[in-house]
């Protein structure tokens, strides 16, 4: 039987009840899980059964939907919807100006030593009152090779992106993380030039996940670094797996979120200085969600809430950011913000031939 989900998640929409419509990289498969009431359900054993949406700060319970409907569009083709022209930032030079200083703070703070790495990020306000499925379609449309979603909550609203970022994923006990960090702009099809600043911030990442796994009586291996694309964005990645064996999805879990990629290290210190000097929460950007015990007990596909927004009273709230190290430069990360926010900003407004 075939099912219109942008016409069921739509319903949902309406009479306000959770939803999550969503797509896996390099799939054609459209999915759409539904929870019949506006229940809040709390993720606390990682035992559930459903859609989690996790937050960046690791001392509150991610959500999860339970799946009261899923359904499924295996050969889903978005169509594009006509957008009109991105309008500028609503805050402009002084948006850049308090990214630049919150940079040369955290700077300071790597020189004189309670810092490695810090991620830093700001929120990009723009106008934006349209149907907000229509541009979770041209999302879709836009990036393949990201998870798309599109969640629903009575209780967190509207949060729509297309994250590139694995970080975790786990079948048959065998775990699979992605250690990806450093970011370039580029429109050729080649891979970029890494300088040592991407290096470094790429291997914070990558040391830290291996440590961690060890810590808890795994034994990780690691691949080489390769250059991914995602879109007109190139990262560095190294793919790492372990054997689950004895140690429970929780408390690995609860030893990586949040990794050097979304907040830095050492951890401690890098949450006290983003909750001490980023000027807002950043509620689930940086955290992570997908399924969890979908299919066979234990199984499951989660991913970095990077390239993202958050939606209401007819305002896009997207959400950008990146690695501090001691080779940054004040002004290129607010030059490379900007770039990841056409992730989203591209998708919601661009016009399409």
């Amino acid at each position: 039987m075939a099912y219109d989900l942008f016409e069921i998640a739509g319903e949902q929409l309406k009479s306000l009840k959770p939803f999550v419509l969503y797509r896996k990289p390099s799939s054609k498969q459209l999915r759409l899980i539904v929870q019949s009431n506006t229940d809040v359900h709390r993720v606390r054993s990682f035992k559930e059964r459903g859609f989690i949406m996790a937050p960046f700060n690791p001392d509150e319970l991610p959500l999860y939907l339970k799946p009261d409907n899923i359904f499924f569009d295996d050969h889903y083709i978005p169509t594009p919807f006509y957008q009109g022209e991105i309008p500028s930032e609503k805050s402009g030079d002084k948006s850049r100006n308090a990214h630049v200083a919150l940079v040369s703070k955290a700077l300071k703070k790597i020189v004189s030593g309670p810092l490695n790495k810090v991620v830093v990020s700001r929120v990009i306000e723009v106008p934006l009152k349209a149907n907000p499925l229509q541009k979770f379609n041209n999302l879709l449309l836009e990036h393949s090779k990201a998870f798309c979603y599109f969640w629903y909550h009575p209780a967190t609203g509207i949060w729509m992106g297309a994250t590139p970022e694995l970080f975790l994923s786990m079948k048959n006990n065998l775990i699979t993380i992605y250690s990806l960090a450093g970011t370039k702009v580029t429109s050729d099809e080649s891979p970029p030039l890494w300088t040592d600043k991407e290096k470094e911030e790429q291997r914070y990442v990558t040391d830290f996940i291996m440590e961690e796994l060890t810590s808890v009586q795994l034994v990780p291996t690691a691949s080489e670094p390769i250059s991914i694309r995602a879109g007109q964005l190139w990262h560095l990645q190294t793919e790492i797996q372990a054997r689950l064996a004895g140690n429970s999805l929780k408390s690995l879990i609860s030893s990586l979120h949040p990794t050097p990629a979304v907040c830095g290290t050492p951890k401690e210190n890098a949450i006290a200085f983003i909750q001490k000097y980023e000027d807002y929460n950043r509620r689930y950007y940086t955290g992570y969600l997908g399924e969890i015990n979908l299919g066979n007990s234990g199984e499951c596909d989660l991913f970095v809430n990077l390239r993202c927004m958050a939606w209401s009273d007819g305002v896009a709230r997207v959400y950008v950011g990146g690695g501090i190290t001691q080779h940054s430069i004040p002004e290129e990360e607010w030059q490379e913000t900007a770039q990841k926010s056409t992730t989203i900003t591209g998708a919601l407004f661009n016009s399409f031939e």
